[in-house]
């Protein structure tokens, strides 16, 4: 298991710039009529590639967390949240 302490949680906006400049030029690219949506990661499919560093079918990991310590596992699905609506709302 990888570290699951918030305080190992940073902040690293220029790795989103990519995205963010595709989306101008998606954005951009399209007629005034047309709506441009996007999607980003379930709080709980982030979760599971922070708490077991990769995805599994069964997210047998990431549930046994969740169980041990739901205190802990409930402040990083707010962490999760709180990021992804800065980023993305």
């Amino acid at each position: 298991l990888v570290d699951h302490a918030l305080g190992a949680l940073e902040r690293v906006p220029q790795r989103l710039e990519p995205v963010y400049a595709t989306c101008e030029r998606v954005a951009a690219a399209l007629p005034p009529e047309t709506s441009f949506l996007g999607v980003a990661g379930s709080p709980w499919t982030v979760s599971t590639y922070r708490v077991a560093g990769q995805g599994s079918k069964d997210q047998g990991v990431t549930r046994g967390y969740a169980y041990a310590d739901p205190q802990a596992f409930g402040a990083i699905i707010d962490a999760i949240v709180a990021m992804t609506i800065e980023n993305w709302g």
